[in-house]
C-alpha cells in the first residue's frame, strides 16, 4: 500500500500572516499558487510581513527571505508559479534548526511552537512556547538582512550573553534575565518579558518625545559606564574589539569615508580611535529600537556588539536618533532639544565621579559622523527616505565634521536652525 503523504497543498491567498503550528494550519502572507507544506512539522513559521506586496519587499519565512524560493506577484489574482526550491526544503532546515533544540534541551515538549519575532537585521529572534513555559531564543546570523553584503562573527552571541549578565548584577530590571547558553552552536536563551512593554522606537516615530524617557535612558547606559570605567578585569571579558569593527566601525564610519573621499580622513581617524580605545563598557547599539518600556522598568536588548572602547559611541548613537526622528518628522515640531537636555543631564549625574573632561567634546565630534552614516553607510536609517532630507544630513554634516563646535547645546541649535530653512514636499504619514 502506497504510504500517505505528509504533505498539505495550501493556497497563499492574502496578505495576512498565520503562524503555522505543530497540528497542521495555514500560512499566509502572499497571493500566488498552491505551495506544499509539511503539516506535521512542529516549527511555528511567519509568511511576511503583512503588506509586503504593496511595498514590494520580498516575504520572509521565520526571518529568511523568501525571495529566491517564491515567485509572487502585485496583482489582485493568482498567477505566482515555483521558481527553485520548494517551500517544504525550506521547512526542512528549521527542522534541523529544531532538532538540534531538542538534543540540546532547550525544547523538551511534544508540540513546541516557535514564533519569529521583529527584530534587527543580525540575528534570528523567537519566542518559544514549549510544555508550559514560554522564552526567547536569539542566533546569530554570520551575514546580516541589508542589501549590501555585510558579514560578521557569530562569536558576538557570546559578548551578548556576557553583558546582559555582568549588567545584571548592578541593574537586573534594565536588562533580560539570560537562561540557557549554547556558545557553540551559536544561540542563547533569555526571559520572555510578555505584555506591557513597547518599544521605544515606536513611540518617537509616533511622534511621542517624553523627557523621563529620555532621562531613565541617560540613568542607565551612565551607570553602565560607570561601574564598568577602566576596570580591567571587566574588560577581559569583551576583548578583541573585531565584532566591534565589522558590525559598527566598518559598515558605519569607514564605508561613509568611501563614499565621501573629502571626509574620509576625518572618518578614519575617529574609526582607528575608537578601535584603540578600552575605557569602559560600550553597548554598541544603544538606540530606541532596543530598548523596551513599561510603567516601572526600561529594558536593554540586542547588546551583541559589546565591548570595551570610548563611552561617547554610546551616547553618540542614541542621540543621533534623536536627531534623525527630529529630521523625520519636519516640519512637524519635535521636542529634541529637551530629549538631549533631558538624556545628557541624566547620564552625567550617573557619571559623576568618572575623571572624564573632554567626555562631551568627543561626543560631539563623533555625533555628525553617525549622522551621515545612517544615511550613505551599510545601515541606513529606513524611515528617512525623502531625498530632501537626506541632502539636509549630508549638507549638514559637511559642515561639523572636523569642525570647531564643542557643545551638545551648540550642535543642536545649529540642527534645529537650519531644519527651518529645510522644505520638503510633503510631511511624514
Amino acid at each position: 500500500m502506497r504510504q500517505q503523504s505528509n504533505l498539505m497543498p495550501l493556497d497563499l491567498v492574502g496578505p495576512t500572516a498565520f503562524v503555522f503550528g505543530a497540528r497542521g494550519g495555514a500560512v499566509l502572507g502572499i497571493r500566488t499558487e498552491s505551495y506544499q507544506v509539511d503539516r506535521g512539522t512542529p516549527f511555528g513559521l511567519t509568511l511576511t510581513p503583512p503588506g509586503a506586496i504593496s511595498r514590494g519587499a520580498p516575504p520572509t519565512l521565520a526571518g529568511r527571505s523568501c525571495g529566491k524560493w517564491v515567485r509572487w506577484c502585485h496583482g489582485g489574482k493568482p498567477g505566482g508559479r515555483r521558481s527553485g526550491p520548494s517551500l517544504t526544503r525550506i521547512m526542512s532546515d528549521h527542522n534541523e534548526f529544531v532538532a538540534l533544540l531538542r538534543r540540546t534541551g532547550v525544547i523538551t515538549g511534544s508540540a513546541p511552537r516557535l514564533t519569529p519575532l521583529s527584530g534587527g537585521v543580525s540575528s534570528e529572534i523567537y519566542r518559544v512556547e514549549d510544555d508550559g513555559r514560554t522564552f526567547v531564543l536569539k542566533r546569530a546570523l554570520a551575514r546580516l538582512r541589508v542589501a549590501e553584503p555585510w558579514f560578521a562573527d557569530v562569536s558576538r552571541n557570546r559578548a551578548e550573553q556576557a553583558f546582559l549578565r555582568h549588567v545584571a548584577t548592578f541593574l537586573p530590571a534594565a536588562v533580560p534575565r539570560v537562561l540557557d547558553c549554547h556558545p557553540e552552536h551559536g544561540f542563547f536563551t533569555m526571559e520572555y518579558l510578555g505584555e506591557g512593554f513597547v518599544n521605544w522606537k515606536q513611540l518617537l516615530l509616533a511622534g511621542e518625545t517624553r523627557g523621563f524617557h529620555a532621562r531613565r535612558a541617560g540613568q542607565v547606559l551612565g551607570e553602565i559606564h560607570h561601574r564598568s570605567f577602566r576596570q580591567t578585569m571587566v574588560a577581559g571579558e569583551f576583548n578583541p574589539v573585531e565584532n566591534f569593527r565589522q558590525l559598527r566601525l566598518d559598515p558605519y564610519l569607514l564605508r561613509t569615508a568611501d563614499r565621501h573621499p573629502d571626509l574620509a580622513a576625518h572618518l578614519r581617524v575617529e574609526a582607528d580611535r575608537l578601535a584603540a580605545t578600552c575605557e569602559c563598557l560600550v553597548h554598541g547599539d544603544y538606540s530606541p529600537k532596543n530598548i523596551l518600556l513599561s510603567d516601572d522598568r526600561l529594558v536593554v536588548l540586542d547588546c551583541e556588539v559589546a565591548c570595551f572602547s570610548d563611552a561617547v559611541f554610546d551616547t553618540a548613537f542614541l542621540l543621533n536618533h534623536f536627531f534623525l526622528k527630529s529630521l523625520h518628522h519636519h516640519p512637524t515640531p519635535c521636542d529634541l532639544a529637551g530629549l538631549v537636555t533631558a538624556f545628557w543631564q541624566a547620564y552625567l549625574e550617573a557619571r559623576v565621579e568618572d575623571d572624564d573632561p573632554t567626555l562631551e567634546m568627543r561626543t560631539v565630534r563623533l555625533l555628525p559622523m553617525l549622522m551621515l552614516a545612517r544615511v550613505d553607510g551599510k545601515s541606513p536609517a529606513e524611515y528617512l527616505t525623502q531625498p530632501a532630507k537626506q541632502q539636509f544630513v549630508r549638507e549638514f554634516t559637511r559642515g561639523e565634521i572636523g569642525g570647531a563646535t564643542a557643545t551638545l547645546e551648540s550642535l543642536t541649535r545649529r540642527w534645529l536652525s537650519a531644519l527651518t530653512r529645510l522644505v520638503v514636499s510633503v510631511s511624514p504619514a
